[in-house]
């Protein structure tokens, strides 16, 4: 591994060298005391390690294949220079937005059947809501299905079999008890309907309202998928998050170089990643019939907005 490092930094040196005589225009190479009569082009010495730069030299393919080697292990080394660095910031704030997602399922012996119950689930439900001050431009559907639903069952094959012909011969088939067999048979049973809408509720208060209300117009047929927090407008707690990781980054490097014994040069790359990641909290099905007493308790809590950068710096 040391043999080809200084070959092919010896390598370079001689790029450099050919380069400064084409650019110089000299023809006429300077003889060294131990150059061969005869004439030409030639490097002697007594180092082997020179000699093999002379051989390559004067090979084209060997020389073109170097020279590659040469230009891939100075991008190689470019790659893995300076200081590389990751900084992270954090910022936490109150959610003023709460997404609830639920519908209304329903079954039926016909399509027709189960898309009346569903429909007249949603509709009750989406009045409910409307009561409680939900825009109409806050609920969006977000789902609609309608599906056949199957069961299965055991049944009894017995194929039929035919007689032996012995007068008197009716032409009938009969079955026989050896040839009978059980297997699993499919069957439609029904249709079911699912119909989900995606709830925004502005007013963090009545999210427990919104979730009861829903229950107990759809009835049976009311699901509660799940509830979750975000914010509107995170760029003022990401603007914030983003100067925190940026002067992290800044310090770690820093650090880094005070530890090391070298100084810190330019910025030479930096890039940003992160965001506001909401946990949704998943719920169970609702029910009717709900105590109109109780309030289902939702709590938002706080949200955390967390950035993180990663800056690689030069060495000077």
């Amino acid at each position: 591994m040391n043999k080809l490092k200084f070959l092919l930094i010896g390598l370079a040196g001689g790029l450099l060298a050919l380069a400064a005589v084409a650019c110089s225009g000299a023809a006429t190479p300077t003889p060294t005391p131990n150059a061969p009569s005869g004439g030409g082009n030639t490097v002697a010495t007594g180092n082997p390690l020179s000699a093999e730069i002379a051989a390559v030299l004067s090979d084209p393919a060997r020389f073109a294949s170097a020279a590659a080697s040469v230009a891939a292990l100075s991008s190689s080394a470019s790659q893995v220079s300076g200081i590389w660095v990751t900084g992270t910031g954090e910022q936490s704030l109150k959610p003023d937005l709460a997404i609830v997602g639920l519908g209304v399922q329903a079954d039926g012996v016909t399509v027709a059947e189960a898309r009346d119950v569903a429909a007249n689930a949603m509709t009750a439900v989406v009045e409910a809501l409307k009561k409680l001050g939900i825009a109409e431009k806050d609920i969006q559907t977000a789902y609609f299905s309608i599906q056949p639903q199957y069961t299965y069952r055991q049944v009894t094959r017995c194929p039929d079999v035919t007689p032996t012909p012995v007068p008197p011969f009716t032409g009938k088939p009969t079955t026989s008890p050896e040839s009978c067999y059980m297997e699993s048979e499919q069957v439609l049973v029904g249709y079911q309907v699912n119909n989900t809408v995606t709830v925004k509720v502005r007013n963090l208060d009545i999210v427990g309202q919104v979730v009861d209300a829903a229950a107990l117009a759809g009835g049976d047929a009311t699901r509660v998928n799940y509830v979750s927090f975000t914010v509107e407008d995170s760029k003022a707690a990401q603007a914030a998050a983003r100067e925190e990781a940026v002067k992290d980054a800044l310090a770690k490097a820093q650090q880094f170089a005070q530890l090391t014994g070298v100084k810190l040069g330019r910025l030479l790359y930096i890039t940003e990643s992160g965001g506001v990641s909401p946990t949704p909290i998943y719920r169970a099905e609702a029910f009717a019939g709900a105590d109109a007493k109780t309030t289902t308790p939702i709590s938002a809590g706080e949200l955390d907005v967390s950035v993180s950068v990663q800056a690689v710096f030069a060495i000077e």
